[in-house]
């Protein structure tokens, strides 16, 4: 959990210009996390860097395969909650510190939030997590090639 931090917090805080800038592709990563550990019994580094949509920001590229498209619907899933005003983007700063909560039951995530909020971002981080289910966890990162 400290290495999820250590490694992405500071990347997000410089690199977009302090919290209130962070985008909701950014936002919740320790809940996001915790909903993977849950389901999937390892955390979400497994996917960092992996194709064009997994990891820090989007290349708008096709996914190079089904784990890519899990990815690239989980950013347009929290862009989407953002664009919709279900979320501001201080509110999805604040995610990033557990802004919502979940139950592990059986290596199954349920969403629990106080907010529409909280549960609108829980249910994209459950989504994901449930679609990289459907596939083996990746040992080789495939890499997004730009045309």
């Amino acid at each position: 959990m400290i290495a999820v931090l250590a490694v992405f917090l500071p990347v997000f805080y410089l690199g977009v210009g302090g919290p209130f800038l962070v985008s909701p592709v950014q936002g919740g990563l320790l809940d996001f996390n915790k909903v993977s550990r849950c389901e999937l019994g390892y955390g979400i580094l497994a996917y960092n860097g992996y194709g064009c949509w997994c990891g820090i920001g989007d290349t708008g590229e096709e996914p190079v395969d089904e784990i890519d498209r899990c990815c690239m619907n989980h950013d347009n899933c929290y862009r989407a909650v953002r664009l919709n005003g279900t979320c501001w983007r201080i509110t999805l700063y604040i995610g990033s510190f557990g802004l919502y909560r979940t139950k592990c039951v059986n290596k199954k995530a349920f969403c629990v939030g106080t907010n529409k909020c909280a549960q609108a971002l829980c249910k994209c981080d459950v989504e994901a997590v449930e679609c990289w289910k459907k596939y083996k966890k990746p040992k080789i990162r495939k890499r997004c090639w730009l045309h």
